[in-house]
């Protein structure tokens, strides 16, 4: 196996990029969901909340 030139390299680290933004964006998204939920609750019990959702998530979630 080759090692990969700049051209592979920066297209790698784009799509690793593109990942960990759309993670952070559906972490945020469930934040919200969760906080529109529960209006009230304090913000530990939403973290909280969130932090079991990311835990118990099944790995193929987004599969049908």
């Amino acid at each position: 196996m080759g090692s990969m030139d700049t051209a592979e390299a920066l297209r790698a680290a784009a799509r690793l990029r593109t990942a960990l933004d759309m993670h952070d964006f559906g972490v945020a998204m469930e934040r919200q969901r969760l906080r529109r939920l529960d209006p009230a609750a304090p913000e530990e019990e939403i973290e909280g909340r969130l932090l079991r959702w990311l835990r118990d998530l099944p790995p193929d979630a987004d599969s049908p």
